[in-house]
């Protein structure tokens, strides 16, 4: 890997995100089977597609919104206001507190932990999981 990762793009804490993603999903699927549970086969079309929108949601909500900017400040610079409710920010530091800052900022790289967390405790905890989902999305004016 030598000349391919720089401060700006960090190889070492790349991986170690990656690695932790890993281990993250091998052992909530292990502890699926640990508990005499598992993925479910198909997915209805509503399921999917409020796993999509709670996704969405979601890491909108960890990556851009005003009141999760705590967890991200040890990671990302504050850059100004980017919408009534969104944060522009970019990554900060160097190592894993880049690779990190890198992931907590972009929403389509945080997608897949936010989904894959979302699956297995909907299959762990059915009706929780479901309500999570259901409260970051917007409400209806009737």
């Amino acid at each position: 890997f030598a000349g391919y990762g720089d401060a700006e793009h960090p190889l070492g804490g790349y991986a170690v995100l990656l690695g932790v993603y890993g281990a993250t999903m091998g052992g909530l699927l292990a502890g699926l089977k640990r508990g005499g549970r598992e993925l479910p086969e198909r997915l209805g079309l509503g399921d999917a597609a409020l796993l999509g929108l709670a996704t969405h949601k979601l890491t909108r909500l960890i990556a851009r919104d005003k009141v999760t900017a705590p967890v991200r400040a040890p990671f990302v610079r504050y850059e100004g206001t980017a919408s009534a409710s969104e944060l522009s920010e970019s990554a900060r530091g160097e190592g894993l507190q880049r690779a990190v800052g890198d992931l907590l900022n972009c929403p389509f790289c945080l997608a897949p932990w936010v989904a894959g967390n979302l699956l297995a405790s909907g299959s762990w905890l059915v009706a929780v999981t479901r309500l999570a989902s259901w409260s970051p999305l917007p409400r209806v004016q009737g």
